[in-house]
C-alpha cells in the first residue's frame, strides 16, 4: 500500500499539506545592489491550517507563537 504525502508537508505535524507560512519577523535586510530598500525577513516555516496559530491576520509556528506571547506579557 502506497501512502501519498502532500507536495508541501507541514513542518509541525508532518502529516497535512502546508498552505501557510510563519509570519514571525526574524530580521531585516537592505538591498545593497538595487534601490537600497529595507525589507523584512520572516520565519517562513511551512504550516497547515490546523497547526498554524493565528493572531489577527498573521500565522505563527508553535515556537514563535510562544515567543510572541512572552513579548506581549
Amino acid at each position: 500500500m502506497l501512502v501519498t504525502l502532500p507536495k508541501n508537508v507541514c513542518e509541525e505535524c508532518r502529516k497535512r499539506e502546508a498552505t501557510l507560512l510563519c509570519d514571525f519577523i526574524v530580521g531585516h535586510n537592505i538591498d545593497l545592489v538595487g534601490k537600497g530598500k529595507v525589507g523584512i525577513t520572516t520565519c517562513d516555516k511551512k504550516l497547515c491550517e490546523k497547526c498554524a496559530r493565528k493572531v489577527n491576520t498573521r500565522d505563527y509556528c508553535k515556537e514563535h507563537f510562544q515567543k510572541l506571547k512572552y513579548e506581549v506579557i
